[in-house]
């Protein structure tokens, strides 16, 4: 993952993120987005840690993507930090093809 965003800064001066928007930046939304501008940056809903660690349900029906939304990067929220690091290996598992993660430290969604 590090040498992707190195490559990236060099690349484009500029990033753009479209911003993780619970109920909103589902799977459509994001393909939708990347076909007006294909240089966005995408950033998933987000997702339970302890969700993505304790059900691989969970894993299987979130993390896989269409191309069109690459680079994709998914965000977690949870309490625990070892949580939150066996989440992150699932994440970084080379069959989802994930771009980063970004940890929620407090968004006001409910969930």
């Amino acid at each position: 993952m590090k040498d992707f965003w190195k490559k990236q800064l060099k690349k484009n001066k500029k990033l753009v993120f479209l911003a993780p928007m619970d109920g909103y930046g589902d799977s459509a939304y994001r393909q939708a987005v990347k076909r007006i501008s294909p240089h966005v940056f995408c950033i998933s809903e987000f997702y339970s840690a302890d969700g993505l660690v304790h059900s691989k349900f969970l894993a299987d029906s979130v993390l896989p993507h269409e191309k069109i939304e690459d680079p994709l990067i998914i965000q977690i929220f949870g309490k625990n930090p070892e949580t939150f690091a066996k989440a992150a290996k699932i994440i970084e598992n080379e069959k989802y093809n994930i771009a980063g993660i970004d940890v929620n430290m407090g968004c006001p969604a409910k969930k």
